[in-house]
């Protein structure tokens, strides 16, 4: 069952995305997991520099473009 919030179209990305993330440890997960739903611009910021060396960075990405990500949030390195 998907989480509210993932469209059809982006099921199978959403799939990708949460096998990648059982896979290995990313810096979305780490002490300043915070920073990735931020209001604070800076923090966000730096939560999309952390971004560059994920091993996941593509697949995320890949989801939150098939999910049309606009929350705000750092997804894929980008600030949607």
């Amino acid at each position: 069952m998907k989480p509210h919030g993932v469209r059809p179209a982006a099921a199978d990305a959403w799939d990708d995305l949460q096998a990648a993330l059982r896979e290995t440890t990313t810096p979305c997960q780490g002490p300043n997991a915070a920073w990735w739903t931020s209001d604070d611009g800076d923090e966000r910021h730096a939560a999309a520099l952390h971004c560059q060396q994920c091993p996941v960075l593509d697949i995320c990405d890949a989801y939150a473009a098939a999910n049309r990500e606009k929350d705000g949030f750092v997804w894929g390195g980008r600030t949607r």
